[in-house]
């Protein structure tokens, strides 16, 4: 005489077990996309709109200049959100794209709503104070204004939310663009030092929003598995 048996043809033919219980493989963990990979094809993906931009302005004779930032005109507020991708000439979007090719990279180790979230506030700071105080009759482009704001934000960034890597992170860039403190002052012609001005202060109060305040965007960056005025 058998003994019982606890399959059959509806416990998938196997003893004690269940529907495919024997079958069944485990479950893939989702596995998080590369930081550094996505970083990368952001700031490729900005430069590429920059110098795509370029090419199409060149082509048009310049004209797209006429979108930038014209302080005290209502019509160039539109300015505020197309003047970062506008630059007057090739030395002026080679020398933006090296900027932005390092700080937009380092911004973007901290993750997409870091560098949108950011890069919004600064954009609007910027923007409506130069559109605000900036001199009449002229126009600003370039993306200094959030070059300088990235900037600002990394170097300041660690002191609000009270990471020690992003401390360190700040004072190397600090040191590293330590020369850039005289773009935001007065004396260049044809410079927008209140675009770099402003930029800058945009970078802090970004910061200091806590923008980066969580706890999942503090243990990502760099940690172990964490005229025409324009911008030179």
């Amino acid at each position: 005489m058998t003994g019982p048996s606890y399959g059959g043809p509806h416990y998938g033919g196997s003893q004690f077990g269940g529907p495919n219980f024997a079958g069944t493989p485990p479950a893939k963990r989702k596995q998080k996309p590369n930081r550094f990979a996505s970083a990368g094809l952001t700031t490729f993906t900005f430069l590429v709109v920059l110098w795509v931009v370029h090419i199409v302005n060149a082509f048009m004779h310049h004209r797209l200049i006429y979108y930038g930032i014209r302080p005290g005109d209502t019509d160039g507020l539109w300015g505020i959100l197309f003047a970062p991708f506008i630059h007057v000439d090739f030395t002026h979007l080679v020398m933006n794209s090296s900027a932005v090719a390092i700080l937009l990279f380092v911004l973007a180790l901290s993750g997409q709503r870091e560098v949108w979230i950011s890069s919004i506030i600064i954009a609007l700071v910027a923007g409506g104070a130069v559109w605000y105080f900036g001199n009449p009759y002229t126009v600003h482009v370039g993306a200094s204004g959030l070059i300088y704001g990235w900037m600002a934000y990394l170097i300041v960034r660690g002191f609000f939310t009270r990471n020690a890597t992003q401390i360190m992170l700040g004072i190397i860039i600090g040191f590293t663009y330590a020369g850039s403190v005289w773009g935001m002052l007065p004396g260049q012609e044809g410079v927008s030092w209140q675009g770099h001005l402003f930029g800058a202060i945009g970078g802090v109060i970004a910061a200091a929003s806590g923008v980066a305040s969580n706890k999942k965007n503090n243990d990502q960056l760099l940690a172990p598995q964490r005229g025409i005025n324009h911008g030179r």
